[in-house]
């Protein structure tokens, strides 16, 4: 069955979604580069999700998969976008401190992941089964990477502080 021009516009956001989600950690990357190589990855994985929509996209152009939008709109997903674009816009300019940055990317990513933008799709193809076994497993493993990650910087800058008097 295909896609509803309203169903095209959300994959499009969630796929942007993503996007502006690795721009983000390019970012921060970029600001604190001490760090470099954990934004860095996390950007890898937010391009890779990106990819897995365009590719679920095609399966539900070839009929193995369909896609479910639940209660998802487009001005939530506009909403959402906006938001990690202007935690990018504060690091621009840089009126934010690292531990806030990683707490505003630890509630994104958890509201992201709340929004269970991978259970929105289904197929009877075992290609699709598995994909969306695997998106399921990384994403709830991108976000418990992303809390871990977010703790060792605080228990970091905690040490850090404790030495300098």
């Amino acid at each position: 069955m295909p896609l509803e021009p309203f169903q095209q516009k959300l994959l499009q956001l969630y796929k942007d979604q993503e996007l502006q989600m690795a721009r983000l950690y390019q970012k921060l990357a970029q600001s604190f580069p001490a760090y470099a190589d954990q934004f860095l990855a996390l950007a890898s994985e937010e391009q890779e999700h990106a990819g897995w929509i365009d590719h679920l996209q095609n399966c539900i152009s070839s009929g193995t998969a369909v896609f479910s939008e639940g209660k998802t709109r487009t001005y939530t997903l506009n909403a959402l976008i906006a938001y990690v674009k202007g935690i990018h816009d504060a690091l621009e300019a840089g009126t934010l401190d690292l531990p806030k940055a990683l707490s505003l990317v630890v509630d994104t990513e958890k509201s992201f992941i709340e929004r269970h933008v991978f259970e929105r799709f289904a197929g009877d193809s075992p290609e699709v089964e598995r994909i969306l076994r695997i998106l399921d497993d990384t994403q709830r493993d991108h976000l418990t990477r992303i809390d871990q990650f977010a703790r060792q910087v605080r228990s970091d800058l905690a040490k850090a502080a404790q030495r300098c008097p």
